[in-house]
């Protein structure tokens, strides 16, 4: 199979904040106002800007630049992600429980036949930004992001109150959060599988 260079070169390089995309006059700052930041401030999740503890050690992050292409091979947006270095967080400090279930081939196929035989509609969804939704339990300090510090504090650190990408405990507390939610909804977890 053969692809065309429109296909296979969707990666943006890494810039700094600052910078402008190639072959774009759209620079950084306004492409970062995607989906997720819409998310953050429809929640007026505004980061806390602290002195750092004594102790602690903020984490870094990345931005991560991508292009959004259409059927036909053009792009249709680009995108920003701001990304947490969670390989730096050490466990029990920075996080002390990173499960989440995943649900089971044989509970999937079970809810398929429950609804076949009763004649039921399936409907299927997606939670776009799901980790951003997950409320920390610890206490995680991050450097300020390149373009976001307030002015007059640029030496203080985020103290983050929900999750980002990057965080090692980002799926439990998604999961805890999404299983607070349906509980409180009326919905009860099956016991042989946490995720149904």
């Amino acid at each position: 199979m053969m692809f065309t260079h429109r296909y296979f070169h969707h990666r943006v390089p890494t810039l700094s904040f600052t910078k402008k995309l190639p072959s774009s006059s759209t620079p950084v700052d306004e492409i970062v106002h995607d989906e997720d930041q819409e998310q953050l401030e429809a929640e007026e999740v505004e980061p806390r800007r602290i002195d750092l503890p004594p102790v602690c050690k903020p984490l870094g992050y990345w931005w991560i630049f991508k292009r959004k292409m259409k059927a036909d091979g053009f792009i249709d947006k680009y995108k920003a992600m701001l990304v947490i270095k969670g390989f730096r967080q050490k466990e029990g400090v920075d996080y002390f429980d990173t499960y989440s279930p995943v649900t089971r081939i044989t509970s999937i196929r079970l809810v398929l036949a429950i609804a076949t035989l009763r004649n039921l509609e399936v409907h299927q969804m997606d939670v776009k930004t799901a980790f951003l939704n997950g409320d920390l339990e610890e206490e995680i300090y991050m450097e300020q992001p390149e373009g976001f510090s307030a002015p007059g504090q640029e030496g203080k650190v985020c103290k983050l109150v929900k999750s980002l990408y990057g965080l090692k405990q980002a799926p439990k507390q998604w999961h805890q959060k999404f299983d607070q939610v349906m509980l409180n909804n009326g919905f009860k977890i099956i016991e042989c599988d946490m995720c149904v």
